[in-house]
């Protein structure tokens, strides 16, 4: 870490101050393809299905099967993608953290920088590795230190033509969790101690998977308070089991917003719950004093999850879930926190 990024967010077009990140959405993709998780099948209609062009005729069968469509799986729409952060923007948003790593999911770090131009949203870019399907090929032969070597050189020297430097680290995992998923989080951690940067994690489906990682981060030297630990609500239903993690002084995101989806071939240990349960989990939360570990996002990772296919977009919980928030007794000061103060507490580099 250099001192001109202490106390800074480092976004696509430099370094900001954190008063200037306003409403803040802390993990979605803007341009991101996972194609690693299509499904591929014998069935001659099903294979047709995966070729076609995503729209009303089919989508109706990808919302419950979001990976057999090869399209589906795609954002990579400029134009597009401008409408639906510009809708964000006009419904009073200002940041958006783009959580798709540099190794795994596709980034496109020159198509956000492009983005950020052309909305005037603030977009925070991530370096890191994804889930062991997306790691690289000679992921094995890396050790701890060549995986924190990779992360440190992109935030501290940028990527691309355009040395565009990341302003997080984005590591993924799964459950039960592979070898390499544990070295990239202790390559992580040491990253983040070297940097300084932010940190946010992907757990594996297991309730108990969230305090495992941290386990492995803080022996790694993480800074515990700086890791933000997403898709908490289909990891975590138990007040109790929030508490124990919260209570290691993690931020947790809620960022499944206006999804709602099963799939057959998934394993949930617990079910996506729908928005009106996020709602009370949070407000359970802030009753039980955690307010200011808690964050909220869409994660939108798919074409039929966008506004312009029919899906929620990015403005959903400004437009829909703020009002809901709001009629179930939660305070505007409480809103503010979790959209604003939250996010600016945690992004700054340290």
């Amino acid at each position: 870490m250099t001192t001109s990024t202490k106390g800074k967010v480092r976004t696509v077009l430099g370094l900001i101050d954190p008063s200037d990140l306003g409403v803040t959405l802390p993990h979605e993709h803007l341009f991101i393809d996972e194609s690693i998780y299509f499904v591929s099948a014998d069935e001659p209609t099903r294979k047709a299905l995966a070729r076609q062009p995503l729209g009303l005729e089919n989508l109706g069968l990808v919302r419950f099967n979001p990976d057999i469509n090869i399209d589906n799986l795609r954002l990579d729409d400029e134009d597009m993608m401008v409408k639906e952060v510009t809708r964000f923007k006009l419904a009073g948003g200002n940041t958006i953290v783009d959580g798709t790593p540099g190794y795994g999911l596709g980034r496109d770090i020159e198509a956000l920088r492009r983005l950020s131009i052309r909305t005037g949203v603030n977009v925070i870019a991530s370096a890191g590795y994804y889930v062991s399907i997306g790691h690289p090929k000679d992921m094995n032969s890396k050790t701890i230190d060549d995986v924190k070597t990779s992360i440190v050189n992109e935030i501290e020297n940028g990527v691309g033509t355009a040395r565009i430097h990341p302003g997080l680290i984005k590591i993924g995992t799964t459950y039960p969790w592979a070898a390499n998923e544990e070295k990239a989080v202790q390559g992580g951690a040491r990253a983040q101690t070297e940097t300084g940067a932010p940190m946010e994690i992907h757990p594996g489906r297991n309730h108990n998977h969230p305090s495992m990682i941290l386990d492995v981060a803080e022996k790694a030297g993480a800074d515990l308070s700086h890791i933000l630990i997403l898709h908490i609500d289909r990891t975590i239903e138990k007040l109790d089991d929030f508490k124990s993690l919260l209570d290691r002084g993690c931020f947790i995101d809620f960022d499944l917003f206006g999804q709602g989806w099963y799939a057959p071939e998934i394993p949930l240990e617990i079910p996506i719950p729908s928005d009106h349960i996020r709602v009370q989990r949070i407000k359970q939360l802030i009753e039980a004093g955690y307010v200011d570990q808690i964050m909220m996002s869409h994660d939108v990772d798919t074409k039929y999850l966008t506004y312009s296919y029919g899906g929620h977009g990015y403005a959903h919980i400004l437009l829909n879930i703020v009002p809901l928030m709001l009629h179930q007794g939660i305070s505007q000061e409480n809103v503010h926190k979790l959209l604003v103060d939250n996010p600016r507490r945690f992004f700054p580099f340290r």
